[in-house]
């Protein structure tokens, strides 16, 4: 048996010692970041299981320590992907006021909206890349080119303009995968800087496939490229 399935199978018999994987939500609310103790040591490799993805570089996993699951927050590294919230841009209304404080159509609503939501998917498809990788669910199992091809916006009966839903689409579950993850120390926010890989990688993490398919650019700390 090789040394990663071996490993696999360590931390389900774990997991299954105390709970099921569907307990996993169980788990999630038991666990606290606060439980890390002050000597714990912020450089390890582990297995864990992903139970939050915020963006396209932000997570939250499950990993045991000394027998007991604990909940970190992880920044991955060496790569960025667009942000969810976008400097300078809000959200448009279809209604605004004048000088006199009296409501007027925004007769550029349509078109603010359209330029409002490619904006925004080039975040959230970046997100749904990483959950394709870290999940089972068969809503993230797309192909990249799928993927890139997400419309970013759709039009409802009433003829609004709003953010495609299946770009919103973040329940993981009890269906994400065992991953493997390296972490290097911790970041200036608190989040733990780590490589993730999956189970059955060779050597490719997900932070290089995140750059190779362009739901990420290269980096490694100072000014941030624009994603455009």
């Amino acid at each position: 048996m090789g040394l990663i399935k071996l490993l696999r199978k360590i931390i389900r018999i774990k997991i299954s010692f105390n709970l099921s994987l569907s307990d996993e939500a169980k788990l999630l609310k038991n666990c606290k970041f606060k439980s890390v103790d002050d000597d714990f040591c912020w450089k390890f490799t582990k297995l864990g299981i992903v139970i939050n993805v915020y963006d396209g570089d932000t997570f939250r996993s499950i990993i045991y320590n000394e027998n007991k699951p604990i909940q970190l927050q992880f920044r991955l590294m060496g790569i960025d992907t667009p942000e969810l919230k976008i400097d300078g841009i809000r959200k448009p209304t279809k209604i605004k006021k004048d000088k006199s404080g009296n409501p007027k159509k925004n007769k550029k609503y349509n078109e603010e909206m359209i330029e409002y939501c490619e904006k925004k998917a080039m975040g959230l498809r970046a997100r749904f890349a990483l959950l394709s990788k870290i999940t089972n669910i068969k809503e993230f199992q797309l192909s990249i080119q799928e993927i890139k091809n997400i419309p970013a916006y759709v039009v409802d009966d009433n003829k609004d303009i709003k953010i495609n839903p299946i770009l919103k689409y973040t329940n993981l579950s009890n269906n994400t995968k065992i991953v493997k993850i390296e972490a290097l120390g911790n970041e200036k926010y608190g989040r733990t800087l780590a490589y993730i890989y999956e189970i059955d990688s060779k050597d490719k993490s997900i932070n290089e496939w995140m750059i190779e398919n362009e739901f990420a650019k290269q980096y490694d700390g100072g000014k941030k490229d624009e994603f455009v």
